[in-house]
């Protein structure tokens, strides 16, 4: 509860009601009737009672004392436990329709957690809350905090063992196998840097990408492919809540491999299982980031190096734009002149000449990076496409987007052949799919008007 209260928020939640007010009264002692009413208005806000004397704040006594006519400061000779504070307590329930709960209450609080609450939520504090708001609703005084930790822990380790069991049920031994496989070592892959025991295809999957390159993107798709090869079910965790899964996964990324290996077997399938479900999702959403990121340091490259050519290649013309204003203004000032006449006294041949090479080394700027985009995409970047497109699915429910879809299909049924161009027989999508700035590169025109499409170019 917090500490400070102004006025208006006393009034509102403090006011002793008159049947309050009389029940009070009926205590003899200032000490008791000021004990007494602030155990009831503490119940009817908090729920509960007050755990010690400190937990009240100075305002909420004061504020009560006045309303009962007695010194604020007789609070602290109220007795805080023996008869007088139990029967107190007695009264606030009796008088507000509570009861205290029991042995039973508390089993079906666990029954309640498991069942309800914790498939959707596993924070220790917002399942406090929830059994608090589960007394409020049944008219019962909370178990004492301890107990309530008792009751949540106990909750807590019900609904994992049930998650292990159910897990470990739809897991086929195949798959089970495999998963204690992951925790298996090989000397020859032996970290200088840990105890000895070597590394672990489990150590592996935990490891981070590396630089953006496409061997990380490479070694992403075997991270992948290890774990498609578990076959864990579809169906596996259709009904466990992403955040339990997650904290699973952080579990097995925290623990050490011997703590893994050391852990009964539904718990060990169930949090390897969690993990790699987890890791499966993550490594897919990298692939993605690594994809488009080298796509486009593909294009920034290949654009450095062009730059550095055209530099060398282009003369500069100076005052260009200058040059140009002047000519067109000598134009419209003199129609009826000639080129020799209105136009070389502002800009003489040899100037002319060097605008309209410079106009044309710019002008095949973005077709020299598209070439030298080809030629890197061919002899280095093209290695990644099979592995992208047997480990990933492209889908769209946009209908736009489908000729995307489909020429990406293309792309899978031929990747592992060996032909520099599509067959003429087959369809290939290129509306929606090619640029008009790449079409010179993808199609070229061969004898007799047929169409040739390049593999590489399209890819």
């Amino acid at each position: 509860m917090k500490r400070h209260w102004n006025i208006d928020e006393l009034i509102d939640d403090w006011t002793l009601q008159p049947g309050e007010m009389a029940l009070v009264t009926q205590v003899r002692t200032a000490k008791n009737r000021l004990g007494l009413a602030l155990l009831l208005k503490w119940f009817q806000h908090e729920n509960r009672f007050p755990i010690r004397r400190q937990e009240v704040p100075p305002d909420v006594v004061g504020f009560l004392a006045h309303q009962l006519a007695v010194q604020a400061d007789v609070f602290q000779q109220y007795a805080w436990q023996g008869r007088t504070i139990t029967r107190h307590r007695m009264l606030v329930r009796e008088y507000l329709g509570f009861r205290e709960t029991n042995v039973d209450d508390a089993e079906t609080f666990t029954q309640w957690l498991v069942e309800s609450v914790l498939p959707r939520q596993r924070q220790v504090e917002s399942l406090r809350e929830a059994i608090y708001d589960r007394c409020r609703a049944q008219r019962l005084e909370p178990p004492s905090p301890p107990r309530i930790e008792r009751i949540i822990h106990a909750a807590l380790r019900t609904a994992d063992e049930r998650v292990y069991a159910e897990t470990t049920a739809k897991l086929p031994p195949t798959t089970r196998t495999r998963l204690d496989a992951l925790l298996q070592t090989t000397r020859a892959d032996q970290d200088p840097d840990d105890d000895g025991g070597g590394r672990s295809t489990l150590h592996e999957l935990k490891q981070d990408a590396g630089a953006i390159k496409v061997d990380s993107l490479l070694t992403e798709i075997a991270k992948l492919e290890q774990i498609e090869a578990l076959e864990l079910p579809a169906d596996l965790f259709l009904d466990t809540a992403p955040k339990i899964l997650e904290a699973y996964r952080q579990r097995v990324t925290a623990e050490d491999l011997h703590e893994v290996q050391r852990h009964p077997d539904p718990v060990r399938y169930t949090l390897l299982a969690a993990f790699c479900w987890q890791r499966r999702r993550e490594i897919i959403d990298i692939l993605v980031d690594l994809l488009i990121d080298l796509i486009h340091r593909l294009g920034i490259r290949a654009e450095h190096k062009v730059d550095k050519v055209v530099l060398k290649e282009i003369k500069r013309v100076r005052g260009r734009n200058r040059i140009l204003y002047e000519m067109a203004a000598a134009s419209v000032d003199h129609p009826d002149g000639t080129v020799k006449d209105v136009i070389y006294p502002v800009a003489d041949e040899q100037t002319l000449r060097a605008v309209i090479a410079e106009f044309k080394a710019t002008g095949s700027y973005d077709h020299q990076v598209r070439t030298k985009m080809r030629r890197s995409y061919g002899q280095h970047y093209r290695r990644m496409v099979p592995a992208i497109l047997r480990m990933l699915t492209f889908r769209s429910n946009n209908e736009r987007h489908q000729p995307l879809i489909e020429a990406l299909d293309l792309l899978r049924a031929y990747a592992d052949s060996t032909r520099h161009d599509y067959p003429e027989t087959e369809a290939v999508p290129l509306e929606g799919v090619v640029p008009a700035a790449w079409h010179s590169l993808v199609v070229r025109q061969k004898k007799r008007g047929k169409k040739c499409i390049n593999r590489i170019s399209y890819e």
